[in-house]
């Protein structure tokens, strides 16, 4: 809201009477029909009352001064403020016609734009002037009617809203289809409060429509450079938070981090995240851990029994690495359950302040990516433990003196080694077909070219004789 300078005292509108409404959730809001001011100030106390009195006339004589024609539609709100310990007076008119808020003097519109970055255009900031307007309606639902127009656009929105939640998987709807399907099964019940003061049913209709502009607004509906897709940034997806470290951390955690990285920034788009689609990921997450502990488990008493055998003991390189095997493990279990006790409940709250806390995780080393990286600690060390006691059992294999034990152990671990890292690098979309096929390819590009210098140097050395005519 802009702030109000108040300079002086009216008493003629403090005869008129403010009439008191009580909103569905039982908060107080003042309504003033004479000159159509909604307010949340408490009206009934004369000093407030003159306050109100003086802070309408300057809106109105601004918007007077500024030659804004005024409709006889055009509301006017107020909000009492305090601003460095100050008492100010916010306001803005709303324009039903247009289905805008406005002022009477210049705006600044960051507080407008939400974080939305890139907006220029003004078919681009109608959607957010739209957004607060709804939030207007939503506010102050009472003695209003739900026009049948409103009613029937939003069915339509819904509607397409639910096609397009079925149709696509990359759908930019921000809610479950059970949550669509309830939407619409309350919109049908509107139909029956259109044209009428019914303030219970202005308020859904509101509530529903400002989710919905809100929803076009940050998309860029109806400009060039529009999100078709959720997962579709608008500014360009760069690879600089992944830094050199990170690259590093990559290689020796299999991959884990930059796989979480792509899964992560699918979801975390521009700094913004769709609630149907980060609860899904919240759930897979979950999902992965319970798996993570449960192998975890499995493991630490895998390596303990291990351990326990009294001919392991004598080898001092296959003790060696099942101690390290059993580290990672209990590494991998202990970061699972810091995940799952502490981490989760930060993801479990409301969007703005998830955002809040990833944004919060840019101030170190590796950035955002330090989210991703968090996440893949416990699949890379619980890797990294399965390989430490393949190393310790092919320690105790391969020291046998028996040869038929190692003629079969032998070719079947190099199988098995081959197979693990062919899965490993396709994983990774390292494809040694592909690599080998282009290595021979640039060799046979570079040997044709060598063979052809050659021929060439060799035809200018080669003196060139003309047959001598008798």
């Amino acid at each position: 809201m802009c702030e109000l300078k108040l300079n002086s005292r009216r008493s003629w509108f403090k005869k008129v009477l403010w009439t008191v409404q009580s909103k569905h959730d039982g908060a107080l809001i003042f309504y003033h029909p004479y000159k159509r001011v909604f307010t949340d100030a408490n009206a009934r106390d004369p000093e407030t009352a003159a306050k109100l009195a003086t802070a309408v006339e300057k809106a109105y004589k601004g918007a007077c001064n500024a030659d804004i024609f005024l409709h006889p539609s055009v509301e006017l709100a107020l909000e009492f403020m305090m601003q460095a310990g100050k008492e100010i007076w916010g306001y803005y008119f709303v324009d039903h016609k247009r289905r805008v808020i406005f002022w009477f003097e210049d705006y600044k519109s960051y507080p407008l734009m939400d974080g939305v970055r890139g907006v220029e255009r003004k078919s681009h900031i109608k959607y957010a002037l739209e957004t607060q307007y709804w939030t207007h309606i939503e506010l102050f639902p009472n003695k209003r009617s739900l026009p049948e127009d409103v009613a029937m656009e939003l069915k339509e929105l819904v509607m397409y809203t639910q096609a397009d939640g079925i149709t696509s998987a990359t759908s930019l709807t921000r809610f479950t289809s059970d949550k669509i399907a309830s939407m619409l099964s309350l919109i049908d019940l509107l139909k029956d409060s259109t044209n009428k003061e019914c303030e219970h049913s202005v308020w859904i209709a509101a509530r529903f429509m400002k989710d919905l502009c809100s929803t076009k607004f940050m998309n860029f509906c109806g400009q060039p450079s529009a999100r078709l897709d959720v997962d579709q940034s608008l500014y360009g997806e760069s690879d600089a938070s992944k830094n050199m470290l990170f690259r590093a951390i990559n290689v020796i955690l299999f991959g884990s981090p930059d796989a979480q990285s792509r899964a992560f920034h699918k979801i975390l788009v521009d700094q913004n995240i769709v609630d149907v689609r980060w609860k899904q990921y919240i759930d897979k997450l979950n999902s992965d851990w319970n798996g993570y502990t449960i192998f975890s488990t499995v493991m630490l008493a895998v390596d303990i029994s291990f351990l326990a055998v009294p001919s392991i003991e004598t080898q001092t390189p296959a003790t060696l690495l099942s101690y390290m095997s059993t580290l990672c493990v209990m590494g991998s279990l202990i970061v699972t359950l810091l995940l799952v006790g502490h981490v989760n409940k930060s993801l479990r709250g409301s969007l703005t302040d998830v955002v809040s806390f990833l944004i919060g995780m840019t101030g170190s080393v590796l950035g955002l990516e330090s989210f991703p990286f968090m996440l893949s600690l416990p699949f890379g060390l619980l890797i990294w433990g399965i390989v430490f006691f393949a190393a310790a059992l092919s320690v105790v294999i391969f020291r046998t003196s028996d040869i038929a034990i190692i003629s079969i152990a032998y070719p079947t671990w190099v199988a098995i080694v081959i197979l693990v890292m062919w899965s490993v690098l396709a994983a990774n979309r390292i494809h040694v077909g592909s690599l080998l096929r282009r290595w021979l390819r640039i060799r046979y590009r570079n040997t044709s070219q060598f063979i052809a210098y050659l021929w060439n140097r060799i035809i200018e050395q080669v003196p060139v004789t003309t047959p001598s005519h008798v």
